[in-house]
């Protein structure tokens, strides 16, 4: 800038990706996961992995989702609120497919609960202790302590 001012790096870019399927839960429905390795002027990388759900639909291969996975692995604590419906669930699982090991996820109105990778809606009460869930959170605020705790966008049941 005229100043002289620098931010001291780029910003980071996509240097290489790649594309792994993981599921097929039937034929009409794969689930590939793929990891970005983004770098910077420094030289530094780290990856990101991003769930693409593709479904034939009428002949098209058409993309049903792009998820991130924020917590995976298993409801440890379901916490009632004063209606003594399911406000929250505490899910831990070590995992490296997960931003993190272990979260507290808030169920919202509009939390979406699908049985695995297909679009068949569940409902809050089907998440019990020791069901085993994939977490994406919301975009938005979320309380940076650890372990974090974020409302859940998308919350898949396996």
């Amino acid at each position: 800038s005229a100043m002289g001012w620098t931010t001291g790096t780029s910003s980071p870019w996509i240097k290489s990706f790649a594309v792994k399927e993981i599921e097929k839960p039937d034929e009409s429905i794969c689930r590939y996961a793929v990891t970005f390795t983004w770098t910077d002027s420094t030289n530094a990388t780290y990856d990101s992995i991003q769930y693409i759900t593709v479904k034939n639909t009428e002949g098209s291969w058409l993309v049903g989702a792009i998820e991130k996975i924020d917590v995976k692995g298993e409801i440890t604590k379901v916490t009632l609120g004063d209606d003594n419906q399911i406000k929250s669930v505490f899910v831990e699982g070590k995992t490296t497919e997960a931003a993190y090991g272990e979260a507290t996820v808030f169920i919202a109105a509009d939390t979406k609960i699908y049985q695995g990778y297909t679009n068949t809606e569940m409902k809050p009460e089907d998440l019990k202790t020791g069901t085993s869930v994939e977490v994406n959170f919301k975009d938005g605020p979320m309380l940076m302590i650890y372990p974090p705790q974020a409302e859940a966008a998308v919350i898949r049941v396996f």
